[in-house]
């Protein structure tokens, strides 16, 4: 299976006093390697404004498998789920770069509404296309949970 590869290294300001990582940064690397995702496809969030569309996250998750430690270098691998409905489910890993040991791993799932904050029951074709290139470039396994 192909995922988007993001890489990151670990800021001071990002650990907590034990020097681990803080878990809620997972959810700004997810964010990060998302975003630069969507970028391949001109699907950036402004851009998606500017079509007419806002794609809030209505579910997280998240499993944490080895702490990270200050300076590590850690790679976010974005997968996505195929969808029928107007929701968009992100999956995700953090390995450490240096061992290949996975860190954490999660998902987040959008839905897609207009302006007026009403929720969409298909995607609408000019973000299908593109988001459909980049499904098939890195597939998730359908119902397969992002924590495995």
């Amino acid at each position: 299976m192909a995922e988007f590869v993001h890489h990151l290294r670990v800021r001071f300001c990002e650990v907590d006093e034990y020097g681990f990582v803080w878990h809620g940064h997972y959810l700004a690397w997810f964010e990060a390697a998302r975003v630069e995702m969507l970028r391949e496809v001109g699907l950036t969030p402004a851009r998606l404004l500017e079509m007419g569309y806002l794609v809030p996250v209505v579910d997280i998750r998240l499993t944490c498998k080895k702490p990270i430690k200050a300076d590590s270098e850690i790679t976010v691998l974005v997968s996505l789920e195929p969808t029928e409905k107007a929701m968009i489910t992100f999956c995700y890993r953090l390995v450490e770069k240096a061992t290949g040991q996975l860190c954490a791993a999660g998902s987040t799932a959008h839905v897609l509404m207009n302006r007026r904050e009403a929720l969409l029951y298909f995607i609408p074709d000019e973000v299908r296309g593109p988001l459909d290139q980049l499904i098939a470039r890195y597939p998730a396994h359908a119902g397969q949970p992002a924590t495995t």
